[in-house]
């Protein structure tokens, strides 16, 4: 595909409102950073940050990064915080996530 009709496409989809993507930088929810794990340190990484894409209209998480011990977090499966001097555990969250 020429480099001119790649542009053109690119410019088709962005005056119609395409989005095909969006990253999110220490991504939050319900006001507290959001955990590394979908529950209770359980089903941590991948499974939480495509719950997290799917809520903002996504359908998976192309990439993300762990933010550890952030000490604060809330859990997006069971909608619960996580706090590193009430619960004895490491809170870890997310520096980014990358949604497709």
């Amino acid at each position: 595909m020429s480099f001119l009709r790649k542009g053109i496409l690119l410019l088709a989809f962005s005056s119609v409102g395409v989005v095909l993507g969006a990253t999110y930088n220490n991504p939050t929810w319900g006001g507290s950073y959001l955990d590394w794990c979908l529950y209770y340190s359980n089903q941590c990484g991948q499974p939480a940050a495509d719950r997290f894409c799917q809520a903002q209209g996504f359908s998976s998480a192309a990439s993300f990064s762990m933010q550890p011990n952030i000490y604060h977090t809330r859990i997006i499966g069971e909608n619960r915080i996580c706090d590193t001097a009430r619960d004895g555990i490491r809170c870890d969250g997310f520096r980014f996530i990358d949604c497709q």
